[in-house]
C-alpha cells in the first residue's frame, strides 16, 4: 500500500501495558513495521500526553489506534490534532475506572517485573484531560469506536452522548475487554488510510 509511505499508525496501549503489547505485534505484521509507533507510555498522565505530543509532532500524517486507557489518549489527540482514531474498549471516565484498578494492581506492567506506579493523583491529572478532551472536539468525524458487549472491566452507555457525532460503533460479541477480535478492524483502518492516500 503506497499510503504507507506518508502515514503512521501510533497505538497506545492501554493501562498497565506496554508498547510491546500483543496488539502492536499484530499490527506490525498486517503494517509495514517502520510505520508503526508503539511508545511505552509513562504511568503518569501529564507525561504520557508529552510523550505522545511529541511523536505527533515529529510525523506528519498519523492515525491513532488505542484500547482502554489507551483509548481515552487516542481520544484526546484525535481531537486536538484532527486525526482519525480508531478507538477499542475505551476507558471513557479513567479517573472513575482506574480508580476501582488500584485497590488489586501489583504496581507492574502486565507479564513483566516492570514497574508501573500509578499514584493515586494522577487520577486528577486524568480527569483534566477529560475536560479537555470536550473543550476541543472537533465534529467527531474521526473517531471510530469498537467495543466489546462482554467487557468485564468497562460499560460504554454513556458514549453516544459523549461522541454524538462519531464516525461509527461497532459492537463485538464473544471478544472481552481484551478485544479479541482486534484483527477484525483491520479492514477498517486500511479503508481510512487509503482515502488519506487520496486526499
Amino acid at each position: 500500500f503506497i499510503y504507507l509511505s506518508m502515514t503512521n499508525i501510533i497505538y497506545i496501549h492501554g493501562f498497565a501495558s506496554s508498547g510491546n503489547s500483543e496488539k502492536a505485534s499484530l499490527l506490525k505484521k498486517e503494517f509495514p513495521e517502520d510505520r508503526v509507533i508503539s511508545p511505552t507510555l509513562s504511568p503518569d498522565p501529564k507525561q504520557a500526553i508529552k510523550q505522545l505530543h511529541q511523536i505527533v509532532s515529529r510525523n506528519e500524517n498519523v492515525i491513532v489506534i488505542g484500547t482502554s486507557l489507551g483509548g481515552f489518549y487516542a481520544t484526546y489527540i484525535a481531537c486536538v490534532y484532527d486525526v482519525p482514531a480508531f478507538i477499542i474498549n475505551p476507558s471513557l471516565e479513567p479517573y472513575i475506572s482506574i480508580k476501582k484498578l488500584l485497590k488489586t494492581h501489583n504496581g507492574k506492567r502486565l507479564g513483566t517485573d516492570e514497574p508501573y506506579d500509578f499514584k493515586e493523583e494522577y487520577l486528577d491529572d486524568l480527569k483534566n484531560i477529560y475536560d479537555n478532551i470536550h473543550i476541543t472536539d472537533k465534529d467527531g468525524y474521526n473517531l471510530h469506536f469498537y467495543i466489546s458487549s462482554d467487557d468485564e472491566l468497562l460499560t460504554f452507555e454513556k458514549l453516544d452522548a459523549l461522541f454524538p457525532r462519531k464516525v461509527h460503533k461497532k459492537v463485538f460479541d464473544k471478544s472481552g475487554h481484551r478485544f479479541s477480535r482486534f484483527k477484525e478492524i483491520f479492514p477498517d483502518i486500511h479503508v481510512v488510510l487509503d482515502r488519506l492516500n487520496q486526499l
